[in-house]
């Protein structure tokens, strides 16, 4: 016999499972955010600035902005698998 399920009773579920997908959604959103704005920088976009690419603002710009959204994400992944594990204790 089928079990029988009511959109109610999917909710947590479907919620549970998205969440990771939606704080990848966003890592994401912010890295694109970062590396269009590193690409219309005026440093990038000289002629002749290409060999001091490693050295400029905008790189360091860019490599920071990346380590602060991947911090960003594994705390908020790392925060909710502890919330997971708290409500799985009995």
């Amino acid at each position: 016999m089928p079990i029988k399920t009511t959109s109610a009773s999917l909710q947590p579920v479907l919620a549970a499972s998205l969440a990771p997908l939606e704080k990848l959604t966003r890592l994401t959103q912010a890295n694109l955010d970062l590396l269009t704005r590193f690409s219309h920088s005026d440093e990038i976009s000289a002629p002749g600035q290409l060999p001091n690419l490693l050295q400029s603002k905008a790189f360091n710009e860019l490599s920071q902005g990346i380590i602060k959204n991947y911090s960003e994400f594994v705390s908020e992944l790392g925060k909710d698998g502890v919330a997971a594990l708290a409500k799985a204790q009995p």
